[in-house]
């Protein structure tokens, strides 16, 4: 099967197309090329007739080329050794929204697709992942509370007759455009107040996660206490509530995971330490980069993975932090 990108899809089908214009950001030079994603690319809504949309959000076009990146990479052959099964056909309109239960990619990755389904005043019915978690729920009541959406949801390959395909945002680039309508959106929510000076220094926990956590988390925290931070469980928190907590920090101290995608609600001059192992893109420091951080502070701790571990083993390995070595290496950060 032949594979093109959302950019040729686009190109293809131009004349079906709807395309936003530019917005405009500040303009950050991130000195890394695989982060140069302070411009928005095209940000566009095609409406198709007749075509195939696959559980994981890939679609398949009518002369039989798959857009391989309208949906995350590593799904890609998973999804086109089902190009085989003979698909349902529905007959009716629906907007590819698509979904994911992680955090992150929900938030900064699927759900800025529905900001064209609003902007475009749709009222069709969106494809969307199954089993949506409490956080999605709470996102989509916060972010849409006028929109009164109508889900629609597949386990094979399917067929729509009526579609509306919106531009995805590839990970880990990030969309000047989705930020800035999330930032709005939520920030901007005047019955809620956002800032909370006890937490302008926050340790974000993850020890109820299940990888990726602090192998030595309380003798840290004990240290970072009495520097006087506070520790945080994002996971208990509502979404406004996360909001609220990145937007009052000054400083903040983290494990990587996806609880970072709150970093959209920072305020200027904010100052960041990650703590990750060394398996990982700088996401979440370019994430920051855009919003204006004072300060980035990107810091590998030990894990007991050996070098022979797959790559999924790698990423999900837990850390231990050598306490001194941190306190020394980030005491300008702290």
């Amino acid at each position: 099967m032949k594979k093109i990108t959302q950019e040729e899809f686009y190109q293809k089908n131009i004349s079906n197309a709807v395309r936003l214009s530019k917005v405009d950001v500040p303009i950050v030079n991130l000195n890394n090329n695989y982060h140069n994603n302070c411009f928005d690319k095209n940000i566009f809504m095609i409406y198709a007739k007749n075509i195939k949309i696959y559980p994981d959000f890939f679609v398949e076009i009518s002369d039989g080329m798959f857009v391989e990146d309208f949906g995350h990479r590593e799904q890609i052959e998973k999804n086109i050794k089902k190009c085989f099964i003979t698909p349902d056909i529905i007959n009716q309109e629906v907007f590819l929204c698509g979904g994911h239960t992680n955090y992150y990619h929900w938030l900064l990755n699927w759900m800025p697709r529905l900001f064209l389904y609003e902007i475009a005043k749709l009222s069709c019915s969106v494809l969307i992942n199954k089993n949506l978690t409490t956080f999605q729920k709470d996102t989509l009541k916060t972010i849409f509370p006028n929109l009164k959406f109508k889900f629609l949801f597949i386990n094979e390959p399917t067929i729509f007759t009526k579609a509306y395909i919106p531009s995805f945002i590839l990970n880990p680039q990030h969309s000047p455009f989705a930020i800035q309508k999330i930032r709005s959106k939520v920030l901007f929510n005047t019955n809620y107040n956002f800032y909370n000076e006890s937490f302008n220094k926050i340790y974000i926990s993850r020890k109820n996660a299940k990888c990726r956590r602090i192998l030595n988390e309380e003798e840290l925290i004990n240290f970072l206490k009495s520097e006087g931070y506070v520790v945080i469980y994002l996971e208990k928190m509502s979404f406004l509530e996360q909001a609220k907590v990145f937007f009052s920090a000054k400083r903040i101290v983290s494990p990587h995971g996806a609880g970072l995608a709150n970093l959209i609600f920072i305020s200027p001059k904010c100052t960041i330490v990650e703590i990750r192992n060394n398996c990982f893109t700088k996401v979440f420091w370019s994430l920051a980069s855009m919003l204006d951080c004072d300060h980035y502070k990107i810091w590998e701790g030990n894990t007991t993975v050996g070098e022979n571990a797959s790559f999924l083993e790698k990423q999900r390995t837990d850390i231990y932090v050598d306490l001194e070595k941190f306190k020394t290496e980030n005491k300008n950060f702290l």
